[in-house]
């Protein structure tokens, strides 16, 4: 591929970043009566007024608009992450026990689902590690120290390793480990292992600690061990307490975002052995996902069972992992399949996926690339970080391999 035609490709992604999806959610999203933001819009942007708010949606829209001012330092996106983290100060911040609450009762701000999930926790460490890279506050930082010692003594399994899923208020092992009704009940699960590390990846940025550092190795290298199953070239997903695996389940976006986020936690590390596993792993997660997931049009797949397809439906959080995922391959191996497969993935994306009117994209689409309008465009799952993330990602990404 062609510098030039990188660099249109850049482009195209930066004004898509700029001209649509920040601006949306300034424009739709912010509560004009209140202090916080819409919690639910329907596909076609009507809100849902009795949903609750969700603590996740605040921390998303916390990364996602403080990583869009260091970036552009446009005042209006920093006024959004303020926001973000003066309601989840307010009102998500448990002052008692610690941690933070998942949800609060729309009628009156007061805390309704008080469990601490370990997700939500690590997605408030990302925010707020964020947030204080953009404002230098010390403050900021020492709720940033203090979340990861509250995450470390009472959300480590100090026996065998990683993190539980969740707990009750004052931190109890919790009955429910699940974040949604269809998760599975299951001890330990990638999904939030890998967000603790992304967290932890930015707390490291911001003070290189020892015992930070020292967590990060850890982890890291658990989920080597334990995640990547070299067999089949897939990450493993649920694990029970024990770390033995508890279901088949392939979640090829989960695949490629494991892939790009574990070779940056090597790279961060500064460590030439982890970043040479993480160049064989990463082409082995690519490949696979390639040879069983990539269709003709450029689009991933969302999930299969012991290698057949049970959920061909097109996921907006999918794609956008994928195309990071692809650059990264890229930029790890030198090989121009992996650039080709990145163009193929964007050229999808901005057919199909971008809302030519409203902005922001849409939530799912089907096999045959038909709109899903029974998806909401807002709701804690559908926040602004992941389709963010991946333009910010190839904007940086694309200016180091075209200098």
């Amino acid at each position: 591929m062609e510098q030039n035609h990188l660099l249109g490709v850049k482009d195209e992604i930066e004004k898509e970043l700029v001209d649509h999806i920040l601006p949306f959610w300034k424009t739709h999203v912010v509560d004009e009566y209140g202090d916080g933001f819409h919690g639910y819009m329907f596909f076609d942007l009507s809100i849902d007024k009795e949903s609750d708010k969700i603590c996740i949606l605040y921390s998303k829209i916390l990364w996602s608009f403080s990583a869009a001012y260091r970036m552009y330092n446009h005042e209006d996106d920093v006024k959004v992450a303020e926001r973000a983290y003066d309601y989840m100060i307010e009102h998500f911040l448990d002052k008692e026990y610690g941690g933070f609450y998942w949800s609060l009762d729309e009628d009156n701000g007061l805390a309704k689902d008080t469990h601490k999930h370990m997700y939500n926790q690590a997605f408030a460490l990302y925010g707020i590690t964020e947030f204080f890279k953009v404002t230098g506050n010390g403050d900021v930082l020492n709720l940033a120290k203090e979340l990861f010692r509250v995450m470390e003594k009472h959300g480590a399994d100090k026996k065998n390793g990683g993190y539980y899923e969740s707990f009750t208020r004052d931190w109890e092992q919790d009955g429910d480990l699940r974040l949604r009704e269809n998760d599975l009940h299951v001890a330990k699960t990638m999904k939030t292992h890998l967000l603790i590390l992304q967290a932890y990846l930015n707390l490291y940025s911001v003070m290189e600690d020892e015992v930070v550092e020292d967590k990060l190795k850890a982890l890291f290298d658990l989920l080597l061990e334990k995640g990547m199953n070299n067999e089949t070239g897939h990450v493993t997903l649920f694990f029970d307490e024990k770390w033995g695996q508890e279901s088949s389940r392939v979640v090829y976006g989960r695949d490629m975002e494991f892939s790009w986020i574990m070779t940056a936690a090597a790279q961060a590390l500064d460590c030439e052995k982890r970043v040479e596993k993480m160049k064989n792993v990463t082409m082995s997660i690519v490949d696979t996902c390639i040879e069983e997931g990539i269709e003709d049009d450029g689009s991933l797949v969302h999930e299969s069972v012991n290698g057949e397809v049970l959920d061909g439906a097109r996921v907006w959080w999918v794609q956008s992992e994928a195309m990071v995922a692809f650059l990264n391959a890229y930029e790890v191996t030198g090989e121009e399949k992996y650039l080709t497969h990145f163009n193929n993935s964007w050229d999808y994306i901005r057919d199909y996926y971008v809302d030519p009117k409203h902005g922001e994209w849409y939530w799912q689409l089907t096999r045959d690339n038909e709109i899903d309008t029974s998806k909401p465009i807002v709701e804690p799952w559908k926040g602004p970080d992941h389709n963010s993330r991946a333009c910010m990602e190839v904007i940086e990404r694309v200016s180091r391999i075209v200098h």
